[in-house]
């Protein structure tokens, strides 16, 4: 069973021109107040049941309904020990096909301005002390895309986006997104910068995002990168951003599925991992994966017996 506590309003259609500009009708911007206000309540008073005074924001993927997001981010938050405060954000997708991955390409970019609104919100409640953000599939294009906005706003105000938002993790599992974008968002615009940690999921045995790169006819995409056909060079910089990981999800037993992150015992492990305890890749600090690039750290079916030995990455 699931149940909706509230919803956090952002009535765009009741707006009206004020000096030649859209402005928000005081009804409205009154009811976003109570909004957040109601928010903030529900949240304080969850919080006040945990040490940990952490939100745990997921935001789901293609074809995936309401029902769909509150289940993944359940089995994610009880695994974890149930810390902090768990929130699902949803938007229009669930269609499925190539026309419902259309339809929901498009919803993506309409909920943006909300997701923004909403992580604001979220951050600006003062029993907060930080927030995780999980995104999956086309849910991570979502994500930073509303990062990357919310970045450059708070950083023309001389602010750090981090503390604004006190980001403690991003992770985007079998993320969606072309690898060029990505490439522009996270090297040149300093999209790892927002958060404390970004950590990247991916798996060349995704057949979904084959499919995705196949649509758009494009270059490939993020979540099944072959980190072995990058350049030397290109590990090499990759390797230099602070706090950024991608984890090479080298398993089998999922039969190609995009949902590998969450249906996969050692994928999900180690994502626990790194939500529960905070903790850096490596064997050294309690994630016990190998380093096969600079940069790059692998998961496959031994985890997690990998053989207790240094190593050496390649370049």
């Amino acid at each position: 069973k699931t149940e909706e506590f509230g919803v956090l309003a952002v009535p765009l259609k009741d707006m009206e021109v004020r000096e030649g500009r859209y402005r928000l009708a005081p009804a409205s911007l009154q009811l976003i107040h109570d909004s957040r206000a109601k928010l903030h309540e529900e949240m304080r008073e969850r919080l006040a049941h945990s040490p940990r005074k952490d939100a745990y924001i997921f935001v789901h993927g293609f074809n995936n309904t309401f029902d769909d997001a509150i289940f993944r981010l359940a089995m994610i938050w009880h695994m974890a020990g149930r810390p902090g405060v768990p929130i699902a954000y949803t938007w229009p997708a669930g269609r499925g096909g190539i026309t419902g991955y259309a339809y929901d390409r498009e919803s993506g970019e309409f909920t943006v301005f909300h997701l923004k609104k909403f992580i604001e919100a979220v951050a600006a409640c003062p029993e907060v002390e930080r927030i995780h953000l999980i995104a999956h599939s086309r849910g991570t294009d979502v994500v930073c895309t509303a990062l990357r906005e919310l970045n450059i706003e708070i950083r023309a105000k001389n602010l750090r986006t981090q503390e604004q938002l006190k980001l403690a993790n991003l992770v985007l599992a079998a993320p969606d997104l072309d690898g060029d974008v990505f490439e522009q968002r996270f090297a040149i615009e300093d999209l790892h910068l927002a958060a404390h940690r970004t950590t990247v999921y991916l798996s060349r045995a995704d057949l979904a995002l084959a499919i995705s790169k196949w649509l758009f006819g494009g270059g490939g995409r993020v979540g099944n990168l072959t980190p072995d056909k990058l350049s030397p060079d290109a590990r090499q910089k990759m390797s230099q951003l602070k706090g950024f990981f991608m984890i090479d999800c080298n398993v089998s037993g999922f039969s190609g599925s995009h949902d590998y992150a969450f249906a996969h015992p050692a994928v999900l492990s180690d994502m626990i991992l790194l939500l529960r305890d905070n903790r850096d890749p490596g064997e050294s600090n309690g994630r016990p994966l190998k380093q096969t690039y600079e940069g790059v750290w692998e998961i496959n079916n031994d985890y997690p017996a990998y053989e207790a030995r240094a190593s050496t990455p390649r370049p």
